[in-house]
């Protein structure tokens, strides 16, 4: 039995017996009575006094907070992935976790690594500890490297300065992280809307020239189709009213006949890029002599080089001969060029130089139109293949055509295996340099500039 519950006991038998006798006095205390409740009232403080030294009153404990553990956080650190080491007063590496010689691994071991990384970045200035006094580092850096066999590795080394919880080591914390995945994750996010930039801003650009386009061609067919309309109504009344005359009807005819031409040659602009785009425009080589196809095309751009009061120049090589390709589309690709090049200079020149190269062991025909025309800037030329772009969007109105001529030389050019280039200065000139295969060959050859 437990003290304080026989102290109990005893207490309130010492109270019961002392309640009895005072309880049958019968009127006066004699000197038997008196020592009987003296007696009883020892008897009472002993048992106080049994019950308070056998079970003291326990005060309420105080809180306090936990100690440190250093190795313990070592381990949180490693099952985070993050490798630890001490950074000495010297700048070299100690006590690498097996963590952080896990990530070194491809350097063959934690020491090569760190020399590696002391040769990419710089180390924060050191400054005094505020526990002891000594020098200590710390900072944030991020690290991109290259293992020895060129795989990326990107790394975020994070210096705490002294940690003194460890008694026994020197030297400033150092956390390193494995942020490659990371990195890479985050660069290929911001090059995707990079990208996608790139491509709603091209959209819209084309959807702009798309729209200047529209806005040139309508004008452009409307001018000699209204001629056509305006000249035929005019012939009929004068059939109608019995004035007809045949000689001023045959000029009217000519002027017909013009305008429905340069109507069919702007629709076939069109509809050649369209075939192009599709993959449906079909070549049909054969073999031509080269010097003959040349004086042809230039004897359809003479009369605009007179226009514009141009002088015209043809060269042909004598050994240029003939070629294997189709003769109409390569007729189409130097009226182009012709006819941009008569266009776009007045009491100027305008040459074709026709010359057969070498270049390895395949045979070349190269074909350079050029002239001392206003020439085009850097920005013009980077755009000038686009389709449905043009350099100078009031040039359709000012010189007429589609502005569709050198998008579709460029591809049927590539459609031939053939590449163009261009070398222009702004009021000097421009000149277009053709190569195409002398014999046919699959469209490989890129645009060059």
């Amino acid at each position: 039995m437990r003290p304080r519950t026989v102290a109990a006991g005893l207490l309130a038998v010492a109270v019961a017996t002392l309640v009895g006798v005072v309880a049958s006095l019968p009127g006066g205390l004699g000197i038997a009575t008196v020592l009987g409740v003296a007696s009883l009232a020892g008897l009472l403080l002993a048992a106080l006094v049994l019950i308070v030294r056998t079970e003291p009153v326990e005060a309420p404990a105080q809180l306090s907070s936990p100690e440190r553990n250093p190795i313990a956080e070592l381990r949180v650190a490693r099952a985070m992935g993050v490798g630890v080491g001490f950074v000495l007063d010297d700048g070299s590496l100690s006590n690498p976790s097996p963590t952080l010689t896990a990530m070194a691994g491809p350097w063959n071991g934690p020491l090569d690594w760190w020399l590696a990384v002391l040769a990419q970045v710089r180390m924060p200035t050191p400054r005094d500890c505020a526990v002891c006094g000594e020098e200590e580092r710390v900072g944030l850096l991020r690290l991109d490297m290259d293992t020895p066999r060129g795989v990326r590795r990107v790394y975020q080394l994070n210096l705490h300065g002294h940690a003194h919880e460890f008694n026994d080591l020197d030297g400033s914390l150092l956390l390193v992280r494995d942020m490659t995945v990371t990195s890479v994750s985050e660069e290929n996010l911001r090059r995707l809307n990079e990208e996608m930039t790139v491509a709603r801003d091209q959209a819209l650009a084309a959807s702009r020239a798309k729209s200047s386009f529209l806005a040139n061609m309508s004008h452009e067919l409307r001018t000699p189709l209204n001629a056509v309309i305006g000249y035929s109504e005019m012939m009929l009344e004068e059939i109608d009213d019995g004035a007809f005359d045949p000689g001023a009807a045959r000029q009217d005819l000519h002027r017909v006949r013009s305008s429905g031409m340069h109507l069919l040659d702007l629709i076939s602009d069109v509809l050649d890029l369209s075939k192009v785009e599709a993959g449906k425009l079909e070549l049909k080589p054969e073999a031509f002599e080269v010097s003959e196809l040349a004086r042809e095309a230039m004897a359809i751009a003479k009369p605009m080089a007179r226009a514009n009061r141009n002088v015209v120049r043809l060269e042909c090589a004598g050994d240029v001969g003939s070629m294997v390709a189709d003769p109409i589309r390569v007729r189409q690709v130097l009226f182009n060029l012709l006819s941009n090049a008569c266009k776009f200079t007045e009491n100027g020149r305008v040459g074709l130089d026709v010359r057969r190269v070498m270049q390895g062991t395949e045979e070349w025909i190269a074909f350079e139109v050029s002239d001392t025309g206003i020439g085009m800037t850097e920005t013009q030329q980077r755009r000038l293949y686009e389709p449905f772009y043009q350099a100078d969007t009031s040039s359709t109105r000012v010189h007429g055509g589609s502005g569709l001529g050198l998008a579709i030389s460029l591809l049927l050019i590539q459609e031939m295996g053939g590449r163009i280039a261009l070398r222009s200065t702004i009021d000097e000139g421009s000149t277009f340099t053709i190569h195409l295969p002398a014999a046919p060959r699959r469209a490989t050859s890129p645009l060059s500039a």
